[in-house]
């Protein structure tokens, strides 16, 4: 049976949308990019060699007025997951509508799935541009639409579906053209469709819908739909099936749980080792810093020079293997505390291997 890695890294190649996974620097002043899948690629047309290692604000230097890079310090601090929705994403490389969601997994690695919905912003950009349209133009819009007549009150009627709408809502033209809205889409009312509509006739301004679930006898699934008021009381409604990007979403939580249990367990099992180790340990540190005290006490006239620097070495790295070892207990419970930030004087810490060395280089030179 593969493990959760192989999992991970088989749902990460073979997922359409776009993934890509970073670490947060300097405090979350910027993310580097540690992996992209290869639709991540596709979309953004860009190489692994030109991103991997890369700070995103600079692989990608558009990111900040798009304004996912402020989702990315949220997200990295709170660790709620956001969405950012559709919005331009322009550099020199790539001009593009992108729709992201962004995660921070239990490594605080902060992870973007992303999609381009370039081709349905177009959609969109031709109807607002053309509200006269054919029959042919209906029919090969990449998106599936549906132009509903208006008849107050009876409801919306279906006038016109391309290739993509029929394949969604599992119908033949030929067969519903005619028919009201509830009979194609029974559950229209409930799932908030009916109401969208009306709302787009009331108003005349387009309307969006945010994955929108729909329930019916033969048909349950995942949508998002861009409505739009055409002459005469006609109306359009663009849908986008992401019920497999709402699964791919499920199982990517649940795949985050997973290994949040298994660090839990790899994290337990480690405080165990490392109580295990430090107590077994700490036998045979005492016995060696409690002779060489008393070889301090009784004997250490009877010493020379070199043999007291030897005894005092001794005891002093007795102590710091003590420290050691109870700093070795203080790391396998880290899994278990909330991440204390604080400044660090490196000087001192050099200084401090430096007299060390300065220690060993000094008892290797010939008398």
């Amino acid at each position: 049976m593969p493990d959760s890695a192989t999992i991970f890294r088989e749902m990460f190649d073979k997922m359409n949308s776009g993934i890509a996974i970073y670490d947060a620097v300097d405090d979350g002043a910027d993310f580097i990019i540690r992996d992209i899948n290869d639709s991540g690629l596709r979309i953004t047309n860009t190489k692994k060699s030109d991103v991997i290692g890369r700070p995103v604000s600079e692989a990608f230097v558009g990111v900040k007025a798009l304004g996912l890079f402020d989702v990315f310090r949220r997200v990295w601090r709170t660790g709620e997951p956001e969405h950012h929705p559709v919005a331009a994403y322009n550099d020199d490389n790539v001009s593009l509508w992108v729709d992201n969601y962004v995660y921070k997994l239990p490594n605080g690695r902060i992870v973007a799935v992303y999609d381009d919905l370039t081709k349905q912003k177009n959609t969109e950009r031709q109807l607002n541009q053309s509200m006269q349209m054919s029959h042919d133009l209906v029919r090969f819009i990449p998106s599936g639409m549906f132009i509903y007549l208006f008849r107050e009150p009876d409801g919306f009627f279906l006038l016109q579906a391309n290739a993509e709408a029929e394949k969604i809502a599992g119908i033949d033209l030929a067969d519903w053209k005619g028919r009201e809205l509830r009979e194609i889409w029974p559950g229209a009312r409930s799932a908030g469709i009916t109401g969208s509509c009306l709302e787009v006739i009331r108003t005349g301004e387009p309307y969006s819908t945010e994955d929108l679930r729909y329930t019916g006898e033969e048909l349950t699934g995942a949508y998002r739909i861009k409505f739009f008021l055409l002459p005469e009381n006609r109306l359009a409604a663009v849908y986008e099936d992401v019920t497999d990007k709402k699964k791919a979403e499920i199982e990517l939580r649940e795949f985050n749980r997973l290994l949040e249990r298994r660090v839990l367990e790899r994290t337990e099992d480690l405080e165990a080792f490392t109580y295990s180790v430090s107590h077994d340990l700490r036998a045979p540190l005492r016995a060696i810093n409690g002779f060489a005290e008393l070889l301090r006490q009784k004997h250490f006239d009877l010493l020379e020079e070199n043999g007291r620097h030897y005894l005092e070495n001794i005891i002093t790295a007795s102590v710091q293997m003590g420290e050691l070892i109870d700093e070795l207990l203080r790391y396998s419970r880290l899994g278990r505390t909330s991440l204390n930030m604080r400044d660090i004087d490196l000087g001192e810490i050099i200084a401090e291997a430096a007299g060390n060395l300065d220690s060993l280089l000094s008892e290797k030179k010939p008398n």
